[in-house]
């Protein structure tokens, strides 16, 4: 019994180790990505927004009300709405929404067009007159200074960027849990691209080189799962050498709103995940390593019983969660309180399990 202890003991101390490694080049790498400042605002390039949608009839008036109020010039975007095969009044509004803007324009997928997200926004930048495309969703609401801080980005020579997508603060477990859970994802997608390793976005707030799109052959090699029009379009990028910058400025957010029950949050993160099974090999081992070494820590408190030293993995655990979440909470639009921190941070652990499985069925039926 003391050998299998004393095995568990220093396999521990070794996951822990490379806990601790990780958690403090994340640290470093996000430390060194918000330092960075440039105030530079640039309003010389043209975009087109490119905006798919299905059923938002109760969304859509928001999102293109804020899409016409931003801080760039309005002779130099286009907004562009395209209907995926909506069964409520999507398509009426668009067109009504179209007829008070000319930079609204819209677009419909027919009974002969394929289904789903993708098909539209392939079909949106098919018809895009610009050379850079921003896409977001239907339900979202972009900060004043979008478009500002994308061309900043992009004139630094980037063929692809993306920012940061806040949820909406409302009450509610299921809100509290949906923020924290998109920290901890920003935390590490943030920190690994600032490393050269991007591997995610969140197409709420993503952007690119027409040109770019059109070389990677659009969508066309990301159809493993129904969604990945944002992760899976990364990894062609990356595959194919191209540049992919950073947009960290607060006035370019894209705020949206949470789930409202388990339920819907739970399919929503399945098919989030599912899209995770396609990544990189190098990605997947990555992610692998850092969520499995987290868990495994966590867990170590079980032990408590045969030794104290069992308590130090764990405890070590929460001191390095809370120096990267209490560091850079703000710069991606939230703050939690001690007691959230604890008890949404042990949530969170067993969720990415309970994710995982849920995604290989979630990939399983609609792949």
């Amino acid at each position: 019994m003391i050998i299998i202890l004393l095995l568990i003991i220093i396999l521990l101390l070794i996951i822990l180790l490379i806990l601790i490694i990780l958690s403090t080049v994340i640290y470093y790498s996000l430390n060194k990505l918000f330092r960075r400042k440039n105030e530079s605002q640039i309003n010389e390039l043209n975009f087109s927004i490119v905006v798919a949608a299905r059923n938002e009839e109760n969304n859509l008036s928001f999102l293109v009300d804020a899409l016409l109020k931003l801080n760039y010039p309005s002779h130099k975007y286009e907004i562009i709405l395209i209907n995926d095969h909506s069964a409520d009044n999507t398509l009426k509004l668009m067109n009504e929404l179209a007829l008070q803007s000319i930079n609204v324009k819209t677009l419909n997928l027919d009974e002969h067009d394929d289904k789903g997200k993708k098909a539209a926004l392939t079909k949106g930048i098919a018809n895009a007159k610009h050379e850079y495309i921003m896409i977001t969703d239907a339900d979202c609401l972009p900060n004043d200074n979008w478009l500002c801080a994308f061309a900043k980005v992009f004139a630094e020579g980037n063929d692809f960027a993306f920012g940061i997508s806040p949820y909406i603060k409302t009450i509610g477990f299921i809100n509290s849990l949906t923020r924290f859970e998109n920290l901890k994802s920003h935390l590490l997608t943030f920190g690994a691209a600032n490393l050269g390793l991007p591997y995610s976005a969140s197409a709420r707030n993503f952007g690119f080189k027409k040109s770019s799109f059109e070389k990677i052959f659009g969508y066309t090699n990301t159809k493993e799962t129904i969604g990945g029009d944002d992760d899976l379009l990364i990894r062609e990028a990356v595959k194919n050498k191209m540049k992919i910058g950073l947009v960290t400025s607060e006035d370019a957010f894209v705020y949206t709103h949470s789930k409202e029950n388990f339920r819907d949050y739970l399919a929503q993160k399945a098919r989030h995940t599912s899209t995770s099974l396609h990544y990189h090999l190098k990605h997947k081992i990555l992610l692998g390593i850092w969520h499995i070494s987290n868990i495994a820590v966590l867990l170590s408190i079980l032990l408590f019983h045969f030794s104290e030293i069992f308590l130090l993995p764990t405890l070590v655990k929460f001191i390095l969660d809370s120096l990267l979440v209490n560091n850079f909470s703000r710069q991606f639009g939230y703050k939690f309180n001690l007691l959230q921190f604890l008890y949404l941070n042990i949530i969170y652990e067993f969720l990415i399990v309970l994710n995982f499985f849920s995604a290989k069925k979630y990939s399983n039926k609609w792949s």
